[in-house]
């Protein structure tokens, strides 16, 4: 039996079993596992967490959509993809959320300001005025310093001109349809187009049919005066005509010394048309043969009347020009007369040149 006990003993010994210790916690065992629940344990010594970061460590600001950033205040960072959350509906602007929408003289750009509405100067800027062009950026935020322009004093009836910073004025056309005047006493009804010019309708003054090709005409007083063609009078050379006085009749007295005998021409111009004239002549009639050149110009456009004379110019030497721009369209009279009371008589070559138009021929 002892030799039975002690070997009791020396088992209990081997495994390393205790069930004399004490308990605690209410009579729980203490687990030797559990190093934390020992009595007296010493408290874990951990180092304090760091505001600035963990364990010691730095922020990354770009890791961190709202993280304030040192950029001469509280700036925000921000990027075009994370503006909208972070900013709150203001600008992004170099990285960083602005305090506000800036003035037209400010920035929240400025280095060591950003994200700041600073004001700057020098810098081109619109001061809300149209009708100014060349402001710049002044002391305090102020926009100004720019050149006015006066666009209203360019109005016409069909055309407004308005400002729109710069220095030319817009135009943009007005008033379609109203009443206007062109200018050409031979037009009716003028009024304001679409493109902002102002127009009337021809009445009666159509280019006649017979005015384009020279005619044949007796050349005997304005209702006989011969047809010079337009073609003809737009071409380099002009409208020529021979003839001679000897045996014409004396119907025009308007110089001076006119009272010899003469032949009439007429060519329809339009309002603004230029003529030029000039002769050269031959004594085949009487010694000492003088011409004298006379222009008529018409009441209105239909009628072939000489009787508003525009010049009339005596001893005309051989090539000398006289020229006259019409006023109103219509037949305009030449006439090749005689510059004395005798002996004005005598053989002649008229030249008349038509200038001003827009294509050889004037249309014909």
């Amino acid at each position: 039996m002892r030799w039975c006990a002690l070997l009791l003993v020396i088992a209990a010994c081997a495994d390393g079993s205790d069930r004399r210790r004490p308990r605690i916690d209410g009579g729980a065992a203490l687990d030797a596992s559990a190093p934390d629940a020992a009595p007296d344990a010493p408290a874990l010594d951990a180092p304090a967490l760091d505001a600035s970061g963990v364990d010691g460590g730095s922020v990354d600001a770009a890791s961190m959509d709202a993280a304030p950033v040192d950029g001469g205040g509280s700036a925000t960072a921000c990027t075009p993809e994370t503006a909208p959350a972070v900013c709150g509906g203001r600008p992004c602007v170099d990285g960083f959320c602005c305090d506000r929408v800036c003035g037209p003289c400010e920035s929240c750009g400025i280095a060591g300001l950003e994200g700041t509405c600073t004001a700057v100067t020098g810098f081109g800027c619109d001061d809300g005025n149209p009708c100014t062009h060349g402001e710049t950026c002044m002391a305090g935020g102020v926009c100004g310093g720019g050149t006015p322009l006066d666009c209203d004093a360019m109005d016409t009836t069909c055309r407004d001109f308005s400002c729109d910073g710069t220095a030319t004025c817009a135009s943009a056309p007005r008033a379609v349809g109203m009443g206007c005047d062109d200018g050409d006493a031979t037009t009716t009804g003028d009024m304001c187009q679409a493109d902002g010019s102002c127009m009337g309708t021809v009445g009666g003054c159509a280019l006649p049919g017979d005015a384009c090709a020279s005619g044949s005409q007796s050349r005997d007083r304005c209702s006989g005066a011969r047809i010079i063609g337009r073609s003809a009078a737009a071409t380099g050379g002009g409208y020529v005509a021979t003839g001679d006085t000897c045996s014409a009749r004396n119907r025009f007295d308007d110089c001076s010394w006119d009272a010899g005998n003469d032949h009439a021409y007429r060519i329809w111009l339009r309002a603004g048309e230029r003529v030029e004239a000039s002769t050269t002549r031959r004594n085949t009639c009487f010694s000492g043969y003088s011409i004298t050149l006379k222009f008529y110009e018409p009441t209105d456009c239909t009628s072939v009347v000489c009787s508003s004379d525009r010049w009339c110019h005596d001893f005309v030497s051989n090539g000398e020009v006289f020229g006259h721009t019409a006023t109103v369209t219509g037949w305009h009279v030449v006439v090749v007369d005689g510059s004395t009371a005798f002996d004005d008589e005598g053989e002649y070559t008229l030249t008349v040149r038509l200038t001003g138009c827009a294509t050889p021929g004037c249309e014909c």
